[in-house]
């Protein structure tokens, strides 16, 4: 019976049907089929009218539709043209070529630094323009080191304590550090041979000294990377097992850096020194605690990409890294402390403000992988209908994948009504699948939806299908 309703569904709503089944029977219809989950639906209209709830009020995990509120925040309280800013300092005087003192990276918590979405930070050109801006001020020779000063706020904890240690090791599980580099991954090369082989790990870069891998990755007979790191923030050991496609080289997968401020740092040391300025007591291993009278003396600063282009490439890449720096920036900005836990707070209080009360919704991270996430579906989209009622420019709202063309949502809706019509961010884990975003229905109301599924029994692929239709249904 399951597999008739659904196909009848499906077929009337890829056919256009304008008559077809209302977002309410669908989503019952979903309910019944599926007692064992935990569904929520909010659907608002453009003046904020409810036209379609089931326990919307309800904390469900959304995964990573959690990176909506995010950078809707982000936009909010740092403004589209925000730039992160990393610094770099000297101490001591300049005489005749030489620094009697030591360089200081000022760390800005960016996110950016070397990563491949980005060419304005790419890591080459970053340390040619400090290389540069120490020679013009006369320095070939730094008697001291190069150190890297401490962000005000809790730099210890680098990820949220409810994230799944499963996860760390690998990339997208990367902690977020004050000073990031290459978006904090390792980037590991295998070659493979017959099913039910060891694997070899031939290489990995960046280079990082006293890391070591202990490999158990064998070869099968699939066609996809089922390779997995583990090992968490500051764990120089990392034990990586699981499975790769047979007779390939050069295979890559991505793990997390352990402390990436260290080759960030080491890369700005390599590149200084190859320059010919010479740095003759080294890179400094640990944040200095300055004396009170200690002058710095500002060298230059790395500015990186706008805000607006790094939410754009969080939702539509659903790039974890970025999220958790978006939200430790509006903890410095409006908290005075880089960090997790200042982020939320602060979250919270600047949607209560504007008249959306979160103070009974979980919250634990900025990017949705933590597990104890809970947020409502009408919460949700109350935040989503703040945005677009916003005046000015729509960033947040072009930031979201478009149904059948980009991001995770590209290869679906194919064929539908919403196909090029429905703007969403998507969250997937194991059993929770969620989706938050806009649709133009057929008299032209933009609406506001949020669709959430967690603890369901069938595959993933079969509640992706059913939230599909579910939203698709939104047009009638």
């Amino acid at each position: 019976m399951f597999h008739k309703i659904a196909l009848i569904t499906c077929t009337a709503l890829m056919a256009g049907n304008l008559g077809g089944p209302s977002a309410t029977q669908v989503g019952r219809e979903i309910a019944n089929r599926h007692p064992e989950s935990v569904l929520g639906f909010c659907v608002l209209n453009s003046k904020g009218a409810v036209l379609h709830a089931y326990q919307a009020q309800l904390n469900l995990a959304p995964a990573s539709s959690l990176k909506a509120i995010t950078t809707a925040t982000a936009l909010e309280v740092l403004g589209d043209d925000f730039r992160f800013t990393t610094e770099l300092y000297h101490s001591g005087i300049i005489e005749k070529g030489v620094l009697h003192g030591d360089l200081y990276v000022k760390p800005g918590g960016d996110p950016t630094w070397g990563s491949r979405y980005f060419t304005a930070t790419d890591t080459l050109i970053m340390f040619n323009d400090w290389i540069n801006q120490l020679k013009n001020m006369g320095i070939n020779q730094v008697e001291g080191a190069l150190r890297m000063l401490p962000m005000p706020g809790d730099t210890r904890h680098r990820i949220p304590p409810t994230w799944s240690y499963l996860d760390l090791g690998n990339y997208y599980g990367a902690s977020l550090a004050p000073l990031n580099y290459a978006d904090n991954s390792i980037w590991l090369t295998f070659n493979t041979a017959e099913a039910g082989g060891l694997s070899t790990l031939v290489s990995y870069r960046p280079w990082v000294p006293h890391l070591q891998f202990e490999n158990h990755v064998v070869a099968a007979r699939i066609g996809y990377d089922n390779a997995y790191v583990y090992g968490g923030p500051g764990q120089y050991g990392r034990w990586i097992g699981g499975a790769l496609p047979e007779h390939r080289k050069g295979f890559v997968i991505k793990a997390s850096l352990p402390e990436p401020e260290f080759p960030a740092l080491r890369g700005a040391y390599l590149a200084i020194q190859k320059a010919g300025i010479a740095l003759s007591q080294g890179m400094g291993t640990s944040s200095p605690v300055l004396p009170a009278s200690t002058d710095l003396h500002l060298v230059g600063e790395i500015v990186g990409p706008k805000l607006a282009d790094i939410v754009k490439i969080t939702n539509m890449e659903s790039n974890n890294l970025f999220a958790e720096a978006l939200l430790s920036q509006i903890g410095l900005v409006k908290k005075g402390e880089w960090g997790t836990q200042a982020g939320v707070d602060a979250l919270k209080e600047y949607w209560k403000e504007k008249g959306i009360d979160m103070d009974m919704c979980n919250l634990y991270d900025g990017s949705g992988l933590s597990r104890f996430n809970g947020i409502g579906a009408e919460t949700m989209c109350r935040v989503l209908l703040y945005m677009a009622n916003k005046s000015g420019p729509q960033t947040f709202y072009a930031s979201l994948p478009v149904a059948g063309i980009s991001g995770s949502i590209a290869s679906m809706f194919k064929g539908t009504l919403a196909e090029g019509n429905l703007r969403a961010k998507s969250g997937y884990m194991d059993k929770v699948r969620s989706y938050s975003g806009y649709l133009v229905n057929n008299q032209g109301d933009k609406l506001t939806f949020c669709a959430m599924a967690n603890s369901y029994s069938c595959s993933a692929t079969d509640m992706r299908k059913e939230l599909e239709n579910w939203m698709v249904s939104l047009y009638n």
